[in-house]
């Protein structure tokens, strides 16, 4: 009788343990051999619809493909988030994809403290996706060595294959939401040392539920000016939009129409024109198929109430040297946020020199320090190229500080004949007058912006050119910030 109690027992024990075995999760995920990066046309285009992406650093980036489809790589931790010790940049310095954004998004990382954890958010429960993960790194020849793999963290044996960080490959993992938020486990085996770069999220399949790729973001506007509030989305189409409208912190929200002020309200880019103080409030956008919908995250938009020290132009992308520095008005000054002047003369003989005495301009604000490397294109003049290479990296906010202006001299828009004027109200900004030192402070977003302490961390300040043009009844800035490279 003993005995046949033991043996009851025992198979007992057996079954318990059988059946723990037997409710775990088997891994998830059917991992691709590592693949070297090519061209970010090459690399980017895969299977499926790309529902979001992520940079596992300080910038967001928009890349543009050849076929004109863009891949909204963002740093805000709503498509993913990794652990690990902190983000820096330089992973990706020695090769090129044939696309500079791609390029700025490979070379940001977050770096060490293995194994990282990555988390992928807002997954829609069922359906299928493939994750493209880049980890790699090729600053000096200890990074390169390192090794990493990635696994399902519930199953050890669900592991893809080790790579060298140095061969700067990407891996693919496959698999299927069981729930809105999936984690997945980047093994370092060099004692925790290593990068995760950045990822691609697509869904696979057919009848695909609308996914928010980009958030829309907040945003401060001052009055009587126009906000714009932009949105992403994938899934299976046709795709549309409705802007919704609540109070700061609300939850119940309320549609907007087309009309009046309002523009976009039922496209993935709203615009509001002649701003005031009652637009301040929390945005979102519903995105609807056939297939189901979904809401992005709500951004406020804060409307300030006053005048702008400064009247922004658009960023203008930096051509030839004579294209570039030929804008209207008479330089008094140029500095380059380096170590080496240099006087650049351009094809008209006319000459700018860029001084780094601070008699023009200087930066203050933590910056690390100045390195060259910056600018890796040719204006055309190598002098001017030797400016642009030069700046000063990190540790913003930064703040400019502009030298030996004229007291009492008051900056204003120029009232040009009216044949030219509406060639040259596009160049004109003005400010206040301030005294003999205007401060300017330059926030850490990708773009100067008219709310002046917002941003993200990173800017390179490589110089800075102030046109002035003198008239008999004052002077105009003109363009003076088209030049910095965004």
């Amino acid at each position: 009788m003993k005995t046949t109690r033991q043996l009851i027992c025992g198979l007992a024990v057996v079954a318990t343990v059988c059946s723990l075995a037997a409710s775990a999760r088997a891994g998830i995920f059917t991992w691709s051999s590592p693949t070297a990066i090519s061209t970010a046309d090459t690399t980017l285009t895969q299977s499926g619809t790309v529902a979001g992406a992520a940079v596992f650093g300080n910038d967001s980036k928009l890349v543009t493909l050849g076929t004109g489809a863009n891949i909204f790589f963002t740093a805000d931790g709503s498509v993913a988030t990794a652990t690990g010790a902190g983000m820096t940049y330089g992973a990706f310095s020695t090769n090129t994809t044939g696309n500079a954004s791609f390029n700025s998004v490979l070379t940001q990382f977050n770096y060490d403290s293995g194994p990282k954890t990555i988390t992928l958010n807002n997954l829609v429960v069922g359906q299928q996706y493939a994750v493209q993960l880049f980890a790699l790194d090729d600053r000096s020849s200890g990074t390169r060595a390192r090794h990493a793999n990635f696994q399902d963290p519930v199953d050890n044996a669900n592991v893809s294959a080790t790579f060298i960080m140095g061969d700067k490959a990407y891996v693919i993992g496959t698999f299927t939401a069981t729930n809105s938020t999936q984690t997945i486990q980047e093994n370092l085996t060099d004692g925790g040392g290593g990068n995760i770069n950045a990822l691609v999220l697509r869904a696979i399949g057919t009848n695909i539920p609308p996914q928010i790729t980009s958030q829309p973001q907040p945003t401060s506007v001052y009055n009587g000016l126009t906000a714009t509030l932009t949105a992403g989305a994938s899934g299976t189409g046709p795709l549309s939009y409705q802007w919704q409208k609540s109070n700061v912190g609300g939850s119940v929200f309320t549609n907007l129409s087309n009309g009046g002020r309002f523009s976009g309200a039922t496209s993935n880019i709203i615009s509001i024109a002649s701003l005031v103080a009652s637009d301040t409030a929390d945005y979102q956008v519903v995105v609807t198929s056939t297939y189901g919908s979904v809401t992005s995250s709500p951004a406020t938009l804060t409307v300030v109430i006053g005048t702008p020290q400064f009247v922004w132009s658009v960023p203008a992308l930096i051509t030839s040297a004579d294209a570039t520095l030929s804008l209207t008005g008479t330089v008094v000054g140029a500095a380059v946020f380096g170590t080496t002047p240099l006087l650049v003369t351009l094809t008209n003989g006319a000459t700018i020199d860029f001084k780094t005495d601070g008699s023009t301009a200087a930066v203050t604000g933590g910056g690390f320090g100045t390195a060259n490397g910056a600018f890796a294109g040719d204006t055309g003049n190598a002098n001017f190229n030797g400016v642009l290479g030069q700046f000063t990296w990190d540790g913003g906010p930064h703040t400019i500080t502009l030298y030996n202006l004229f007291v009492g001299q008051k900056p204003h828009q120029r009232r040009p004949c009216r044949r030219h004027q509406r060639h040259d109200r596009r160049h004109s900004w003005r400010w206040p007058d301030l005294g003999s030192g205007l401060r300017i402070h330059l926030p850490r977003h990708p773009l100067p912006r008219l709310e002046m302490k917002r941003g993200s961390r990173r800017r390179q300040l490589p110089l800075l050119v102030l046109e002035i043009a003198w008239h008999a009844f004052g002077f105009t800035g003109t363009r003076g910030f088209d030049n910095f490279p965004v």
